[in-house]
């Protein structure tokens, strides 16, 4: 079994391109892999507790926001992300990107929901060529769009 880990960027009508991403993790590794992270966590925030103020996004580590607008060195963010990026290059965990150039949508068509099904296809295809059971999993930071996807995904 594999668990599928999605989630979103905004829609921003200030980007041409509107992105969803997974991360696809062995169920016999998770464990391992949440481990890792969770070091890393506790090197960088002293606590492993997964909140709010203990979350890792990439452009907030590289631009100085947030949890990070207090770390003015350079080579210590890169280490972050490129301890971060040595996770994501394990064997056992795979990747799906999804982008959708809004731009070249037509008024009717939803960059989310087009986007949406595209994960769920390239999911889809993933476990069948390894012929594996997989769970997708995404975050419910807004409850009108996890509902949607639920329902979606019937």
């Amino acid at each position: 079994m594999r668990l599928i880990f999605f989630d979103e960027s905004k829609n921003d009508n200030n980007h041409p391109s509107y992105h969803i991403g997974a991360v696809v993790i062995e169920d016999t590794r998770l464990l391992e892999v949440e481990g890792q992270i969770n070091a890393i966590a506790q090197d960088v925030f002293g606590s492993s507790r997964l909140v709010q103020n203990t979350e890792f996004h990439a452009a907030e580590i590289f631009h100085r926001k947030k949890n990070f607008k207090d770390w003015n060195d350079f080579a210590a963010r890169i280490d972050i992300l490129r301890r971060l990026v040595d996770i994501l290059n394990l064997d056992y965990v795979d990747l799906i990107d999804i982008r959708i150039n809004s731009d070249l949508l037509a008024d009717t068509q939803n960059a989310e929901d087009i986007a949406f099904m595209f994960l769920c296809e390239r999911a889809n295809d993933h476990m069948r060529s390894r012929r594996e059971l997989g769970m997708l999993i995404g975050d419910r930071e807004n409850d009108q769009s996890a509902a949607k996807h639920a329902g979606f995904s019937r």
